[in-house]
């Protein structure tokens, strides 16, 4: 029967509702959950021992509030169930027009308007719990729908059987709201990206993020490596090939080693010219790197005593064989080592 399908369950109310009404309410608990007196395991027809609420189930109910117009209620003592019978009126205590599904506490009512005579109830202590009336397969105990909730301070529920009949006959079969809902849960999307399984714990999602946030972050590291391999790579059309490069580097040589010879040549004849090398000392000079002899020549000066002779290239008394250094010519001699007779050669030459 339809009947064995409802199930009416009540918990405490939490310190933040009592103390003035709070905006949300913890309905169902997640997982795997029963009520103090067994139920639902001792109840006639029903082969589930406990109910059930995972993210899969709620989504459905959620969705179902949400496409309605009107908001979900809730009454005092379940009275809009018994109010045909006994005749009493059914005030609200509060509306709720919003479900949400906290992953690993539950569902809530969300953006709960209570009343102010609620508020005043609440504020007063004189409401201690919540009840709420739900649908559930008989077999997997699982929760189908949410219809309302109620304030109560009858934790055992002894009104259960004939709330449970009243329900059976408000909330038939045939008009239970049908809402479109998507072939796959937002949620088991999300799971499915990490690589988990739609059962996975919020512990797991959040290492399987934390580990692929990492490895988004190795990856970055990778691709910022490999841009800038490929801007210093090696390119062919911009290098010559070794051997290349080796007869170039040899031809400069060449041309360098031909240039600095004429340089040489250049630079030792204009010194043995002027007397800054004498010809005693030529061979030294031209074995010499050119950038010595450059050196040595930019301070060096010239010999103009060697230039010529103080009696013109005529010996004394009319010898033309012999000739008489000067005292200034001897001193020539004496600090560049030439004998005079070297001395007199070389300015002959």
């Amino acid at each position: 029967m339809f009947s064995k399908h409802v199930a009416v369950l009540t918990s405490i109310i939490s310190d933040e509702a009592i103390a003035g009404g709070a905006s949300r309410v913890h309905l169902l608990p997640c997982g795997y959950f029963q009520s103090t007196d067994g139920r639902p395991g001792n109840v006639e027809g029903v082969t589930a021992q406990k109910w059930r609420l995972t993210m899969e189930d709620a989504w459905p109910i959620i969705a179902a509030l949400d496409s309605k117009k009107t908001s979900m209620l809730c009454d005092y003592e379940h009275q809009t169930l018994l109010a045909e019978k006994n005749g009493l009126p059914a005030p609200a205590a509060a509306w709720c027009k919003k479900l949400e599904w906290v992953h690993g506490v539950g569902l809530f009512a969300v953006d709960v308007q209570w009343t102010e005579k609620a508020r005043a109830h609440l504020k007063a202590g004189e409401y201690k719990y919540i009840s709420p009336v739900f649908l559930f397969d008989k077999e997997t105990g699982a929760v189908t729908d949410l219809k309302h909730f109620a304030l109560t301070n009858d934790p055992g529920l002894d009104c259960l059987q004939p709330l449970v009949a009243a329900l059976s006959q408000r909330f038939s079969p045939t008009t239970q709201t049908k809402v479109d809902l998507p072939k796959e849960l937002p949620m088991n999307k999300v799971l499915a990206a990490l690589g988990l399984v739609a059962s996975a714990t919020e512990d797991s999602a959040l290492t399987a993020l934390a580990t692929l946030q990492g490895q988004a972050t190795l990856a970055t590291g990778k691709d910022a490596e490999i841009v800038a391999l490929k801007a210093n790579q090696f390119d062919p059309t911009k290098h010559i090939p070794l051997s290349e490069h080796t007869k170039v580097a040899e031809q400069l040589a060449a041309l360098t080693a031909t240039a600095e010879t004429a340089e040489q040549a250049q630079l030792m004849t204009a010194a043995l010219s002027d007397c800054r090398i004498l010809p005693a000392n030529e061979a030294y000079w031209r074995s010499q790197p050119v950038a010595v002899l450059r050196s040595f020549l930019k301070d060096a000066q010239p010999l103009a005593a060697l230039k010529g002779l103080q009696t013109n290239g005529k010996a004394p008394d009319g010898d033309p064989t012999k000739t008489t250094l000067s005292a200034e010519e001897l001193a020539v001699c004496k600090n560049t080592g030439l004998t005079p007779e070297q001395f007199i050669a070389a300015k002959g030459a």
